[in-house]
């Protein structure tokens, strides 16, 4: 698992509505370092959903296996590894650098 990477996340076996190829669950972006990704049970992530028409501050939109999407850094989160169940593809240099972008605006880090 590394950074930039996307992978469905599932949650006791919880499924959510996610346009296809993305339908196996909740797809998330790795963003935690890639030390911490090969030394911990745990990884960093925010949540991709579908893209609409308005991009908020702490948004990024990208695109994952073709499809537009957006990155919600309001919901940055902690996840047990073992909740990545497929590894659905990985974002562009552009894209990652737009996530990260969204999360210093996020969470007010300088730039």
């Amino acid at each position: 698992m590394n950074r930039g990477e996307v992978w469905s996340l599932v949650l006791d076996g919880q499924r959510h509505e996610l346009p296809d190829p993305i339908a196996r669950g909740r797809p998330v972006v790795i963003i935690s370092n890639n030390a911490a990704n090969r030394n911990l049970d745990r990884v960093v992530v925010v949540p991709l959903t579908a893209d609409g028409d308005r991009q908020y501050p702490g948004e990024a939109r990208v695109t994952i296996a073709d499809k537009p999407c957006k990155v919600s850094a309001d919901q940055i989160t902690t996840m047990p590894r073992a909740s990545l169940a497929t590894r659905v593809g990985e974002l562009s240099r552009a894209d990652l650098r737009a996530v990260e972008e969204a999360v210093q605006i996020h969470l007010a880090l300088p730039r």
